[in-house]
């Protein structure tokens, strides 16, 4: 039997492509794996008993390093728990390597214990599959080799999950000596890849610089860019582009970071984009830098005023275009892409526009009115809930927002930070956006950024998570989480059509459940506080934020109190959006 030489020859060969980070949950079939990646001196280990919750753990930490992470489990049920994170990768592009051990295919279809139908159990969720077979002698061990070096290579090509399925016979480990047989060159991957170059081509450029120049009334939009990504890049061509730009919270440019002025950003722009084509110009020339947005408005803008030239630059060549209004889809690095688009405007004299002012200005307003109405509400609201942990969070921190509500609060009204020495850093699970494994993902976040965290998440998403609170107590970077406590799925209060069905709502969607996390909390050792007002609110996250352990901050509101507050945010908004076109200004 070969199998303990063969775990060692995938975990070594992963980490001489790049991965330093697995998260192994517990099981015997995957012995082979989980213990050469616990000797493994270059591979920084987790151990989860949850495989949901190790998936999503892992998806996080390679979204926030911008490299792949492995996450290790043993077969049957606790591989089918790994797909909802292998769906969030894939959608969301983010590299991630699954392990899955397996029976050997004698005991397939058999009935035989733990023993399910596996090398396709991701389906279209993974970018590229493999059936390993069972370790034997006969086979050269650099076909082991070169089989991880082409699972590591296509998730980092397709920025997608890849899944390799390994199967082992019993005895599932042994002492079997290394025969050095792979011929390994030492130091680097049996087979190297090149990656595929980056670089826009030059049509591409040239094109979007003369639509640049004939805009009437541009919009730069900028979505969740990887980590490595340039921002400096994007934010020199705002600059110089001198249209509005809406930055998504993930993107990394919603503030001023380094020392320089933030770019011509449109505060709040949720809130001031609904007034585009009414009040204000819409664009007719839309440039779409990475992924999809977290605004709704910014895509019913785009739906109702069909720009007439929308460009989409992004590295993948994935569809991100609900609305089917772009024109042209260029796959290249956005930083890159804007670099070339910068030196090209400048080569031919720049370009005409109406400039920024507009949106700006809107935006100016907007966040007055915003900041007055929260001034007004002294208890705790979802709202400021998001404002106040931007706004507070240290320097070196990074955030993460959990699907729902949560995201879209801070999407919304995040915007009050401190400039920092490099960008914000700001996770959320967007590609998919479902609410599991909230915890987890920001646990896995804060690992991938090798730096504290502050996260906001909902009740339901927690309750979905729960045991993921044994993972935050242990995280070796602080994870402080604010949970909204809303007793149920706040945002249906938002959808008519489901609020409106009276007699059903509350069982059916609002789905009320009565809990508090305070015992929880207490089960897992974990500091808890639960503020009844913003004041005190604000001052319980400063103290977290400078205790710089694991804490839950549970903020009680009211749906439909919520609901109402979110109305008069828009509302004060749009007013003061008003007056400032009536003025002229």
């Amino acid at each position: 039997m070969r199998n303990r030489r063969w775990g060692e020859l995938i975990i070594d060969e992963l980490t001489r492509c790049g991965c330093r980070a697995a998260w192994v949950c517990p099981g015997a079939r995957s012995a082979p794996l989980a213990a050469a990646a616990a000797r493994s001196p270059r591979l920084a280990v987790s151990i989860c008993i949850d495989e949901r919750a190790a998936g999503y753990q892992a998806v996080n930490a390679a979204r926030a390093a911008g490299k792949p992470a492995a996450v290790i489990c043993t077969s049957g049920t606790a591989a089918a728990n790994l797909l909802p994170a292998a769906v969030e990768a894939a959608m969301s592009g983010v590299p991630l390597v699954v392990l899955t051990a397996d029976r050997p295919p004698e005991l397939r279809d058999t009935g035989a214990n733990q023993t399910i139908d596996q090398p396709d159990l991701f389906g279209r969720a993974a970018a590229w599959r493999f059936d390993l077979p069972v370790p034997d002698a006969r086979i050269d061990p650099a076909a082991v080799l070169t089989t991880v070096d082409q699972a590591v290579h296509r998730a980092r090509a397709a920025a997608a999950p890849v899944h390799l399925n390994c199967m082992f016979a019993e005895p599932l480990l042994d002492d079997a000596p290394p025969d050095g047989s792979e011929r390994r060159p030492a130091g680097r991957p049996y087979t190297t890849y090149t990656p595929a170059p980056a670089e826009p081509s030059p049509a591409a450029v040239a094109a979007t610089a003369a639509a640049v120049r004939a805009a009437a009334a541009g919009l730069l939009a900028v979505g969740p860019l990887p980590a490595a990504a340039d921002r400096s890049a994007i934010a020199s061509l705002a600059a110089a582009l001198d249209w509005p730009m809406i930055a998504d919270i993930q993107s990394g440019l919603r503030f001023a970071w380094g020392g320089r002025p933030p770019p011509p950003i449109v505060r709040h722009h949720d809130l001031v984009l609904g007034h585009a084509g009414e009040a204000l110009p819409a664009p007719d020339v839309v440039l779409h830098l990475g992924g999809r947005l977290t605004s709704k408005t910014y895509l019913t803008l785009l739906g109702s005023s069909r720009p007439a030239v929308c460009v989409h630059v992004a590295e993948h060549p994935r569809r991100i275009d609900p609305e089917h209004v772009v024109t042209d889809r260029v796959q290249a690095a956005p930083d890159r892409f804007c670099s070339a688009l910068e030196a090209e405007l400048r080569s031919a004299g720049g370009q005409d526009g109406a400039g920024a002012a507009g949106l700006i200005g809107a935006g100016t307003v907007a966040a007055e009115a915003v900041a007055a109405v929260l001034a007004a509400e002294p208890a705790v609201s979802e709202p400021a809930a998001a404002a106040d942990l931007i706004e507070l969070l240290p320097a070196g921190w990074g955030a993460f927002g959990g699907s729902s509500m949560p995201i879209r609060d801070l999407d919304t009204f995040a915007e009050a930070a401190v400039a920092r020495a490099a960008p914000l850093a700001v996770g959320a699970n967007r590609g998919a956006s479902g609410i599991d494994g909230a915890i987890a993902s920001a646990v896995g976040f804060a690992a991938g950024l090798r730096a504290p965290v502050g996260a906001l998440a909902g009740d339901l998403a927690v309750l979905h998570d729960l045991g993921s609170l044994a993972v935050l107590a242990r995280s070796p970077q602080p994870v402080v989480l604010v949970v909204i406590n809303n007793d149920g799925g706040g945002i249906f209060n938002f959808l008519p059509a489901l609020s409106s069905q009276k007699d059903v709502f509350e069982r059916c969607f609002g789905t009320p459940h009565g809990y508090r996390f305070e015992h929880a909390c207490r089960m897992f050792a974990l500091d808890y506080h639960r503020p009844t007002t913003r004041a005190e609110a604000r001052a319980t996250l400063e103290r977290c934020f400078a205790a710089g352990r694991p804490a839950l901050i549970e903020i009680g509101t009211d749906r439909q109190r919520n609901l109402d507050l979110h109305r008069q945010l828009r509302a004060a908004a749009g007013a003061a959006i008003e007056a400032r076109v009536r003025a002229g200004r």
